[in-house]
């Protein structure tokens, strides 16, 4: 196993796990697109390509409460209530030395930054109850947004460029001195069809204090 592996090819794995969901459930379903499907097949082929692309473990549905045990977290007054102590992460990546280094949460059928505020907010709390004693590095948002022409005037693929500005900012400028926010996502000409288009999108958080690229043992 590679001692290093950059987040940028973490990024670019769960990217590659949206297009193979998405033409794999196409093809299955006689057509129908990614976002009829149920959340945990997207959250399923994104945790596969995690670990085919990058050797790296991943764990599926972990609990919040072991993930602040096994990343060494230093718990010191009450949890935050919107990290949901009681709840699961859809995805943890683990390095080699057995210590969980990245949270992802998935969100299938996005229309608006609201259906994410959940996700965002345990990201967010998480890796601040991390601080600097915690063995986390960085958390991921990745989503599927899809929208269809309803004007002459705005292309489908006009529309989800314009949802994806809009959400972006609105983290950059929500977590400004906190996280640098990065934007990955698939290549939005490739995926369209006649007056449809769909798109799979991830935010990396990455903490200020933070200035490693890459996930080290």
């Amino acid at each position: 196993m590679a001692r290093n592996v950059s987040q940028k090819l973490i990024f670019d794995s769960i990217i590659r796990g949206f297009e193979e969901a998405q033409e794999k459930y196409e093809k299955m379903a006689g057509g129908w697109w990614l976002g009829h499907a149920p959340e945990y097949f997207l959250t399923s082929k994104v945790a596969e390509t995690i670990a085919e692309d990058t050797d790296l473990f991943v764990t599926l549905e972990h609990g919040i409460s072991d993930i602040v045990c096994e990343a060494g977290i230093q718990c010191k007054g009450p949890m935050p209530k919107k990290m949901r102590n009681n709840g699961r992460a859809d995805i943890l990546i683990w390095w080699a030395s057995d210590y969980p280094r990245a949270i992802v949460e998935v969100k299938n059928n996005v229309f608006s930054i609201n259906k994410l505020k959940c996700d965002i907010d345990r990201i967010d709390k998480l890796l601040k109850k991390n601080g600097t004693s915690g063995k986390l590095q960085f958390g991921c948002l990745a989503f599927h947004t899809c929208a269809a022409s309803n004007s002459r005037n705005k292309k489908a693929t006009e529309i989800l460029s314009q949802r994806i500005k809009i959400f972006y900012e609105n983290l950059k400028n929500r977590f400004d001195g906190t996280y640098r926010i990065s934007k990955h996502s698939t290549d939005l000409s490739k995926f369209s069809k006649l007056d449809e288009a769909w798109v799979g999108v991830c935010f990396g958080f990455h903490p200020l204090r933070c200035k490693e690229e890459t996930l080290m043992d």
